[in-house]
């Protein structure tokens, strides 16, 4: 498009010519018009070589003593095109020589009077020059752009690195947690199957040598697992750390308390014991739900209720705070804002559960999560 309007430009002005002594615009006055249009093809590939080409086609129609028309006409698309790509530098001097030459070529060639000379160049400079700084504009909002762009880009990756780093800690801690939780649980087939050992008689050597070999299973695993703890503490203790559960949420309520909060807590889990892992991940959301109420929801009050019926463990904690904290969702319906809410996804994940958190209608946040209970 812009190509056939510098065509047609520079056509109508070669038409509306008019020069003493010139010679009158034909067929090749015309295809020159047309090849300075043409060449705009280019620019965006070749600015500085078009905007040369432009100055040949254009001196080649001057010394061909056709009437002379004004040198910003053709030039002024070519000059832009070469200081919008950056080359401020060639454009200015390009365009400075090409109409300081036009002016000379006007006076001596074309014997056009001197004032008159001076008068169109002075116009034409101011032309080229509002050209020039124009595509400079244009250039620095162009620049501007790329580096917000840029910007932006690399604060999205760092955001979205940052959120997998969390990710990968809070698994490693939930992977310490499985590992405590296991290593409990082989202790005591070690110690069970020891027992039933010793009590065996001699007139049982089958169910004897079954128990030894499940307490040396149970032994050679111990030794695993504790190499498999060094890994997971990333340090020189092996020492396990006791695995929170249901029995320390009143220690974790009455902490809550103390920071200021009006707590209410309701708990119907049934008397049959819960696994350790639901134990642990009921603990860890209760846990997080409470340390983000103390820290970002400027709440006065917070309610827990975590109840059993259905195969299912509900967790609910819901404070009266302030409820606009945005939640992110994947496409998968994840929750990806927040490392808290993050982490205690995962954990519900782990244990094929679900878990939602948001604003509330009445103001408040909630935080609600279901976990399936394993089958015996």
């Amino acid at each position: 498009m812009l190509a056939v309007v510098v065509a047609a430009a520079v056509t109508v002005a070669v038409g509306v010519a008019h020069g003493p002594g010139a010679r009158p615009p034909d067929a090749l006055a015309y295809s020159l018009a047309l090849a300075i249009g043409v060449v705009m093809l280019g620019r965006r590939r070749w600015p500085v070589g078009i905007l040369v080409a432009t100055v040949i086609l254009l001196f080649t129609y001057y010394f061909l003593g056709y009437p002379g028309i004004q040198p910003a006409i053709p030039l002024a698309a070519a000059v832009y095109s070469t200081a919008a790509s950056g080359r401020l530098a060639s454009s200015w001097l390009i365009a400075g020589w090409a109409l300081v030459s036009s002016a000379f070529m006007f006076t001596f060639h074309l014997r056009e009077p001197f004032l008159q000379v001076v008068n169109d160049t002075v116009d034409e400079t101011a032309l080229l020059v509002v050209v020039i700084l124009l595509a400079q504009v244009s250039l620095n909002r162009q620049q501007r752009l790329a580096e917000a762009q840029a910007r932006i880009a690399k604060a999205e990756t760092d955001r979205e690195r940052e959120t997998a780093r969390r990710v990968s800690d809070e698994r490693l801690h939930i992977a310490r947690d499985v590992h405590d939780i296991v290593a409990h649980t082989i202790s005591a087939i070690a110690i069970q199957a020891g027992f039933v050992q010793e009590r065996l008689g001699d007139d049982a050597p089958d169910a004897k040598r079954a128990a030894g070999e499940i307490r040396a299973a149970a032994r050679e695993a111990m030794t695993e697992l504790k190499a498999l703890l060094g890994l997971l503490r990333n340090d020189h203790s092996s020492d396990p750390v006791p695995v929170p559960g249901l029995d320390q949420l009143d220690q974790l309520i009455s902490v809550t308390r103390a920071a200021g909060l009006e707590v209410s807590a309701s708990l119907s889990l049934g008397p049959e014991p819960l696994s350790a892992a639901v134990e642990l991940t009921v603990y860890r959301i209760v846990q997080e739900a409470l340390t983000n109420t103390v820290r970002h929801a400027r709440a006065g009050r917070v309610t827990v209720s975590a109840h059993r019926g259905h195969g299912v463990v509900t967790v609910e904690v819901v404070d009266n705070g302030r409820g606009g904290r945005h939640v992110q969702l994947d496409r998968f319906g994840h929750v990806r804002s927040g490392h808290g809410l993050i982490g205690m996804t995962e954990r519900a994940h782990m244990l094929g559960g679900t878990l939602a958190a948001g604003p509330t209608a009445a103001g408040g946040f909630r935080v609600y999560a279901s976990l399936p209970l394993p089958e015996d």
